[in-house]
């Protein structure tokens, strides 16, 4: 499949996901915590809301991505 990216597409930096479901949708929302260990704050940066089979599919292509990441740079702990 062939994908292009609308004019308004930015990245974002998120190190956290607060994730919820329902039967019908599961939503993940990444977040920036930000302010250190006296001040934490969160900033949701983006939402993406899909269907448990595409989360499913989401599932099994970061594995893939994770292992081959992890064949070329070493072990996560």
């Amino acid at each position: 499949m062939k994908i292009r990216a609308s004019n308004n597409i930015l990245p974002v930096y998120a190190n956290f996901a607060v994730l919820d479901t329902t039967k019908d949708e599961v939503v993940l929302n990444f977040c920036h915590a930000e302010g250190g260990q006296e001040q934490p704050q969160g900033l949701l940066v983006q939402k993406v809301v899909m269907t448990p089979q595409n989360l499913k599919n989401l599932h099994v292509r970061i594995g893939e991505l994770l292992e081959n990441y992890q064949m070329r740079h070493g072990p996560l702990e």
